[in-house]
């Protein structure tokens, strides 16, 4: 059904397009083919407040203009000033739309969909942490009562039912775990950064909780003195590369022995690079955005233990600092490097 609008879009339509419009910094004035204003935006009116004579003025000359108009307190300010022509027989009316392009309103609309963004995703955390925890109990009750029943009927059991009965079982203790790991994913790049993190001191300790690892796999790690302080927290930081280096551990090559580096490079004032190399088994180029997925297993289930969330959470900690996590393939496609982007200190 449609409406007497101005831009004969029903009602509904026409609120969510100001609602858009006036979120994205937009001001919006309708002019008809008298040249009188039949409607303008909450952005327009509130926020631009520009002398609409002034406006209509420029819809008759060039359909883009970038100008320098005055709000209604006299301030001056450049614009992008865009006449959009009648698209429909329904209506000749035209539309005209004129953004902000000083630094400062962009600055404060950028804040604005920060904090917008910030809140979305607080939601989202305590969502799946409160999802996640309270799916775990009912899942610890199917495991202890199966195990009761099996206790309890022991003797009346055949081979084929406890097969089934420890499939169940199985089964429960795999959603747990990966019900753990998706309450760590949802915790990672939350925490409050009271100092700058030592990334020397995290991987120093990072190694202390894997040595009987590295030792069973009979690898070397070297890692590069003065690592730099990076604008991270110091768990985080732990986290981070402990992932990084069980992996590296976990998808080693069978046929020679594991050899890892760990180095850094400054790439500016702001941004330092932190590259853990390895002679692995390597991730082929078409799979390597996939790695980052959450849940993404490249193998075979039960070839490699764990459920596909280190490298998701990787990414996400260093995301949440403006930073990033990046893959190569290393030299002659052996192995692959590790790029942890993150800022300095």
């Amino acid at each position: 059904m449609t409406t007497n609008n101005p831009t004969e879009l029903p009602i509904d339509q026409l609120q969510q397009l100001e609602t858009c419009l006036t979120a994205a910094g937009v001001g919006v004035l309708i002019i008809d083919s008298h040249g009188r204003v039949v409607h303008s935006n909450a952005m327009m009116k509130e926020v631009l407040a520009v002398n609409e004579a002034e406006l209509v003025r420029l819809a008759d000359s060039e359909s883009v203009n970038e100008v320098i108009l005055k709000r209604g307190d006299g301030e001056s300010f450049n614009a992008r000033v865009v006449l959009h022509a009648p698209t429909g027989a329904a209506s000749d009316n035209r539309i005209m739309t004129v953004t902000d392009l000083s630094s400062d309103f962009a600055a404060a609309r950028a804040k604005e969909c920060e904090e917008q963004a910030r809140k979305s995703r607080d939601e989202f955390n305590r969502f799946v942490y409160i999802v996640s925890h309270d799916l775990q109990e009912p899942l610890r009750t199917v495991s202890n009562y199966i195990g009761l029943l099996e206790k309890t009927l022991e003797a009346q059991l055949d081979d084929r039912t406890r097969k089934f009965m420890s499939f169940v079982v199985e089964g429960a203790a795999r959603l747990q775990s990966m019900i753990q790991d998706l309450l760590r994913y949802s915790r990672a790049g939350t925490s409050e950064l009271s100092d700058s993190g030592e990334t020397g001191l995290a991987i120093a300790s990072v190694l202390s909780v894997l040595k009987n690892k590295i030792g069973e796999a009979g690898a070397s790690v070297t890692v590069a003195k003065d690592l730099p302080a990076v604008l991270v927290s110091e768990d985080e930081l732990r986290t981070l590369f402990l992932q990084v280096l069980d992996n590296a551990i976990k998808f080693r090559d069978a046929d020679r022995p594991l050899a890892v580096a760990v180095t850094a490079e400054f790439l500016n004032a702001d941004w330092t690079r932190i590259d853990v190399a390895d002679n692995g088994i390597g991730i082929a180029d078409e799979h390597v955005e996939r790695v980052f997925d959450v849940f993404r297993c490249l193998h075979r289930k039960g070839k490699y233990p764990g459920n596909g969330m280190g490298l998701a959470i990787c990414r996400r900690i260093a995301e949440s600092y403006g930073g990033s996590v990046e893959y190569r393939s290393g030299e002659a496609n052996v192995g692959g490097v590790l790029s942890v982007t993150l800022p300095r200190k």
